[in-house]
């Protein structure tokens, strides 16, 4: 019984006063530090070789990184595009279903060397088409039919033109003499009541 633990001898629910008898058995509950520098000339020479650490996340992070990332965003092109839109007569005539292909070569023999884009809004069911000069837009609204579709077309308004609904007006005044009462700094193109 003399080789048991001081500890287990006190047994369960009795107070360890033993506290020296554990640290001996366990090692010194002390631990003294030096705290002298201890670097030398030859220490801070060897620091020179030190290389700094750095963590995963931001080497993953720089991998991902790519060298377009870095360079400043290219500017757009300042050019003036001018809109013409299309949409079918009929409710049942998908545009959706044109074949892009042929829809780009109709329109570069249209107006050759100035369409800049054509857009399919399949969910309004409205095609567009960007051009570069303002004098082919007569030319392009003057189309009727897209491939089989008959279609209608009307120009998106400019960014100097101003739309508005005016309330209350009298029924007895005419559409031409409403546009006559009406003054605007800008040109008034059209009228309806």
């Amino acid at each position: 019984m003399g080789d048991q633990n001081p500890i287990q001898q006190l047994g369960p629910g009795r107070p360890h006063h033993c506290a020296s008898d554990a640290s001996d058995h366990f090692g010194p509950s002390v631990v003294h530090i030096d705290t002298s520098d201890g670097s030398s000339t030859e220490d801070m020479a060897s620091d020179s070789d030190f290389t700094i650490v750095s963590s995963r996340r931001l080497k993953r992070k720089i991998r991902r990184t790519s060298p377009t990332g870095r360079q400043t965003p290219k500017q757009a092109s300042r050019v003036r595009s001018y809109t013409i839109s299309y949409v079918p007569t009929s409710t049942t005539d998908i545009l959706n279903s044109l074949n892009r292909q042929s829809l780009s070569e109709y329109f570069e023999l249209v107006a050759p060397g100035q369409v800049a884009e054509i857009r399919i809004n399949a969910r309004k069911n409205i095609l567009s088409v960007e051009v570069t000069t303002k004098s082919i837009l007569d030319t392009l609204k003057a189309i009727v039919q897209l491939g089989n579709i008959p279609v209608r077309a009307f120009s998106a308004y400019d960014k100097e033109t101003t739309t508005g609904v005016i309330y209350d007006v009298d029924e007895e005044i005419t559409d031409s003499s409403l546009e006559k009462l009406l003054s605007s700094s800008s040109p008034i193109r059209a009228t309806y009541k």
